[in-house]
């Protein structure tokens, strides 16, 4: 599905998958935002490169908003393919060793992570060049260690992608927090997280799963802070298995 002029969407609950992939055509190449679980979702982003004619072009970058294993599953096929495998610097080791934070997140019939081989850490703050467009890398634990937000300007628009740390409901009036039942989820690190994101300025927000909110980004990101917030505060200790919702 094309989003604006070079941004698509090439996975998502449309295509029979419930990992949400996005593909940015640059003048380098393609980026894309997570890889997905598996082959099944490898070959759906393939047909939907293809489709919209972006496979003329090389996955130039991969761009994960954290490790766990439905974001992370397929680097080493487009590792294979020369792509380039940035990921926050708390969980590069994950990736290239396939530790327990991936492990957790395997789904039942998975086949067994396939570590990459290299990666390029990202830390806060750092910006990542891409032809004519510019990814800012937002550093937002909670979710996991390695949480991370990319910002984008793209014709006239401020662009977030928001891995698991923002969802939206189907209606996009409210937000919603990922999943808080792995093993390097921390309540207090995804709450200053979403204090951070609250009063940020943003037209799109597309989520790692689920709903992708075309307008009016900074009402859902205000709106998960206001829910999490009452959410945490009357239930501290609860286990918000929102992922269940996209299997």
């Amino acid at each position: 599905m094309r989003l604006l002029k070079d941004l698509y969407q090439v996975a998502g609950c449309m295509y029979g998958v419930h990992e949400n992939i996005y593909a940015i055509r640059t003048e380098e190449g393609i980026v894309l935002i997570d890889t997905g679980l598996h082959r099944e979702t490898y070959y759906v982003i393939r047909r939907n490169l293809s489709y919209w004619g972006l496979d003329q072009q090389r996955i130039h970058k991969v761009l994960l908003t954290h490790c766990h294993y439905e974001h992370s599953g397929n680097c080493y096929r487009f590792e294979a393919e020369k792509a380039d495998i940035y990921i926050h610097a708390a969980e590069s080791e994950a990736i290239r060793k396939g530790s327990d934070r991936i492990a957790e997140y395997r789904f039942f019939g998975c086949e067994p992570y396939q570590p990459v081989q290299t990666c390029i850490s990202v830390n806060d703050g750092e910006h990542i060049k891409a032809g004519e467009y510019d990814f800012e890398v937002l550093h937002t634990p909670g979710h996991s260690a390695g949480s991370v937000i990319y910002k984008l300007h793209m014709e006239d628009k401020t662009v977030l992608f928001t891995g698991d740390t923002v969802l939206a409901d189907k209606l996009c009036r409210e937000g919603m927090v990922g999943w808080t039942g792995g093993t390097d989820y921390e309540e207090h690190q995804y709450m200053d997280s979403l204090k951070r994101l609250a009063d940020m300025e943003a037209d799109v927000v597309l989520p790692g799963h689920g709903e992708v909110c075309m307008k009016d980004g900074g009402r859902l990101l205000n709106g998960t802070f206001l829910r999490a917030r009452l959410l945490f505060t009357t239930q501290p200790h609860v286990n918000i298995n929102t992922a269940s919702m996209f299997r």
